[in-house]
């Protein structure tokens, strides 16, 4: 149903009806699995991957698209993506992503690195630009 670093079928996993019911003394994968079925319920619109970090195929290095990931995890030190932080944490200059890392216990993963800066800030930028452009539209219009 699902293969490690390729695409699948939300729709399949959602009406799997033997993926929702884990044994009575899972109790981990129990709390879980509503979590699971959000998360695909919300995110059911564009591909979803499943993969591991430590697995070296499961990142592309030459579109940097992990940058567009959010952590699944609950808070701190859950790492968020580059988008996030135009539309959940409202930086809306670059400036103010220097400050929320500052603030934040742990920064995201990819804070520092100077191999990612430049293409975090790029796409940062980029999201920035497009959320005003559909601003500007919504507002003409």
């Amino acid at each position: 149903m699902i293969t490690v670093a390729e695409p699948f079928l939300v729709e399949r996993v959602l009406s799997a009806a033997d993926y929702w019911d884990p044994p009575s003394d899972s109790e981990w994968l129990i709390e879980l699995l509503p979590f699971v079925r959000s998360f695909l319920i919300r995110h059911g619109e564009h591909t979803i991957v499943f993969g591991e970090p430590s697995e070296e195929h499961f990142y592309s290095y030459v579109t940097y698209d992990y940058l567009d990931w959010d952590d699944v995890g609950h808070g701190e030190p859950a790492d968020i993506s580059v988008s996030s932080l135009c539309s959940k944490h409202h930086c809306r200059k670059w400036a103010d992503v220097e400050a929320y890392m500052t603030a934040r216990r742990l920064p995201v993963w990819w804070w520092g690195q100077p191999e990612l800066m430049g293409p975090a800030r790029a796409r940062f930028d980029a999201y920035l630009s497009d959320a005003i452009r559909q601003y500007n539209v919504r507002t003409l219009s």
